[in-house]
């Protein structure tokens, strides 16, 4: 479970696809945890909201990356 401050604040929907993506249910997502078909999703997260660099994502920074959406006009 997850403690009320590790919860992705927006989305319902996020925060139950990070729970499911989290398979060892620490927290944070890593890249061995995300299927393939769902990598290049995962990189761009980390490339756009991994705020402390640690190669892994948080609730709140995976929220956040779902969030955004994609780039426009592309």
């Amino acid at each position: 479970l997850y403690a009320a401050d590790d919860e992705p604040k927006g989305n319902p929907e996020h925060a139950a696809m990070f729970k499911k993506l989290d398979a060892d249910a620490d927290g944070k997502l890593t890249k061995d945890e995300v299927p393939d078909e769902q990598r290049r999703l995962f990189e761009r997260l980390i490339d756009t909201q991994d705020k402390n660099k640690d190669g892994k994502l948080d609730a709140a920074e995976f929220s956040a990356g779902l969030s955004e959406g994609r780039p426009r006009g592309e």
